[in-house]
């Protein structure tokens, strides 16, 4: 599934329902030219596909769980905030947020490939960890051998989180 706002980057994607599911997994997922890319009214609409490559000019909102199958995982580039829940790759599908401003990490993520955050210069590239009013405990962990779990930007940790990685790395 490819889509591709023409036109200045004004349009916005709104999953409005949840996107595949445990027994119909969508493909590759690309989406290019948006304003805001959302999962739902509230962000939390869930993911379930072979990978997802999200560009957005200001935020990007996907609370819900997401599940990626194939090698590609999850790629999030935006200029504004990211947000996210718990997140699971397999099959060395790694997870990459490229952000400009805040990137919350609401969820816990767990990755057969790296887990990576790289800042976008001319920003304010904040992390937050976990929401203060929830009980979880937040754990980032890569399960591959040698691969890491990094991030380029300060951090706040409202919550208890847990970074792993199997092996050296």
């Amino acid at each position: 599934l490819k889509v591709a706002i023409q036109g200045g980057n004004t349009g916005d994607v709104t999953f409005s329902g949840n996107v595949g599911s445990g027994s119909v997994v969508m493909g590759n997922i690309l989406v290019t030219g948006a304003r805001d890319v959302t999962g739902g009214a509230a962000g939390t609409s869930t993911i379930t596909a072979l990978s997802l490559d999200a560009t957005a000019t200001n935020d990007i909102l996907l609370k819900g769980l997401q599940t990626y199958s194939g090698a590609n995982g999850l790629k999030l580039t935006a200029d504004g905030a990211i947000s996210v829940g718990d997140i699971n790759t397999s099959n060395s599908g790694g997870v990459s947020f490229f952000n400009k401003n805040g990137l919350n990490i609401l969820g816990s993520i767990t990755s057969s490939g790296s887990i990576t955050q790289t800042k976008v210069s001319g920003g304010t590239s904040l992390i937050t960890f976990c929401d203060t009013s929830s009980a979880n405990l937040l754990v980032l962990q890569s399960n591959t051998p040698g691969l890491p779990v990094s991030f380029d930007s300060s951090m706040v940790l409202n919550k208890d989180v847990q970074f792993k990685t199997v092996g050296a790395g």
